[in-house]
This record gives C-alpha cells, structure tokens and sequence, in this order.
C-alpha cells in the first residue's frame, strides 16, 4: 500500500507541490488520469484504494477538508485471488502416512482429520477444549474465533473415534483445558496448526505445499460439486455473508462446464454460412 502513495507523493512533488496542504480536487483528478492511461487491472485498483485509505486518513487527522474525503466514498475494487482446494487424494495419502502408533501421529491424525470433515478453521481447532464436544447429541459446538457466531457440526464416528484415542492414549497431562496441546513439555495450547500439514506432505511424496486452510476450502468445494446448496455449504462453514462462499462456485470447473453453451448447430462465420 505505502509504494502506490510514495509513487504519488513523488508524481506531486515533480509538479512542483511540495507540501500535501497543497493537493486539491484538480491534482487528484489528474492523477488519476494519468494513471489510467499508463496502468491497466490490479495496478490501477491498488492505487485508487490506497489513496482511498491516504485521504480518509489525512481528512479525519485535519490535513485535508473533507472535501477530499469525499472524492473517494466509492468502494475501491479489491480483486481476490481464488485459492484451490487440495484434492481428495492427497489428503488421503497424508492420511496415510501418519504413524498413529506414536502420541504425535495420533493428535495430528485428529487434526487433520477434523479440519478436513468439518471444515473447522485452524483457530478454531486450537481454541477447543473437550467440552466443545457434545457426545450425548453427537455435535462439535464452537463459538468461532474468527466472527464470534456460535457453531454446530455433527460429531462424525470417525472424527469422535480420532479425539477420543487422542484423549486416552496421547494427550500429555497437563492443566490446560484446551483439547490439542504441544507434545513436548511445557504441554501447553498449541499456538498454529499451520506446521502440522508440511511433514506429512513431505512424507506422502506431495511436491505442492498446501495450506492447512486448504482443507476447509477441499471441504467447500466438494460440497458445492456434490450438489450442496451454497447457502448449506455457508451454514457448515459459520461464514456470516454468502459472498464469503460463492468463492467456491467458481473452483467447481466440473460443473462450470455444464454451464457452457453446445455449439452444435452453429455456423462458423458472421454469414451463417
């Protein structure tokens, strides 16, 4: 952000305006000009928003008037990269590879294969003691970290066998409440789960490096594939806009090709020849 307002700050100064006390409506509007004859998509975008954020700044700070404030009320377009899913076969094979006859393969067993069933984020997963398991009504109850909404998703068998072996046969003792804990003393909460992932890909032979975040988005993305309404897919996600889940309408490229048009019948040519 601080590069496209110093590219600003250098544009003004070359034009003889060496205090931001002088910047008006006319020197905004002929930057801006000049930019959108010289940068195309992302770039252009950047800029707008970042001399957004630069005015509202310096009108609220008393710098500039208002009037500045407000050449920019618009929403600056942020345009957001679509992140993939990992794929069902590698996360088998990480799967796979986990040794669950050692306390760390079991604990990392479960959380892996708890992010990838539910869909639950990283912090989320670190935040859980045992009580947000409800094994009467087979339910993970949370109140997720990220938005605060409370959250319930089914207690699979699988995933309930996993934390349970965790609990019984690999969780250290310890005074903290929370479920997942480091495996070397102190035994305390875990900090990230982001770590967890890299080994096992490793292990499983897995050139690319995914995410642990890529296991929700597998989730959603199957889900969505399968047939499930996104306002579903919403709903197990806790995602408080639908926007935040028609993301993953546009990875489905398998039934995106449904969508397209059939060409047969259609001449080739402008003539209908």
């Amino acid at each position: 952000m601080d590069k496209y307002i110093r590219v600003f700050l250098r544009w003004i100064t070359a034009r003889g305006c060496n205090n931001i006390g002088c910047v008006d409506e006319s020197i905004v509007r002929e930057y801006l000009i000049d930019c959108s004859s010289r940068m195309v998509g992302d770039s252009l975008n950047h800029t707008m928003r970042a001399l957004k954020y630069f005015f509202q700044f310096l009108s609220t700070d008393g710098t500039l008037s208002e009037q500045m404030n407000r050449l920019f009320l618009f929403n600056a377009i942020t345009n957001k990269r679509i992140q993939k899913a990992m794929p069902q076969d590698d996360i088998a094979a990480v799967l796979n590879v986990i040794n669950i006859n050692t306390n760390r393969g079991v604990r990392d067993y479960a959380i892996i294969l708890l992010a990838t069933v539910t869909g639950l984020r990283g912090c989320d997963i670190i935040a859980m003691s045992d009580s947000n398991i409800d094994r009467h009504n087979g339910e993970i109850q949370i109140v997720q970290e990220k938005t605060g909404v409370a959250l319930a998703l089914p207690l699979t068998t699988d995933i309930g066998t996993a934390i349970d072996k965790y609990i019984l046969t690999a969780r250290p003792r310890s005074n903290s409440n929370k479920l997942f804990l480091r495996m070397n003393a102190p035994y305390e909460e875990l900090r990230t789960v982001k770590n967890i992932l890299p080994n096992y890909l490793s292990r499983a032979g897995i050139q690319k490096r995914w995410s642990f975040h890529s296991l929700r988005r597998s989730l959603a993305t199957n889900m969505i594939a399968s047939g499930t309404s996104v306002y579903d897919v919403a709903q197990t996600l806790g995602h408080g806009n639908i926007d935040s889940t028609k993301q993953y309408i546009s990875v489905d490229t398998l039934n995106l090709k449904k969508c397209a048009l059939d060409f047969s019948g259609i001449s080739i040519g402008g003539d209908g020849k």
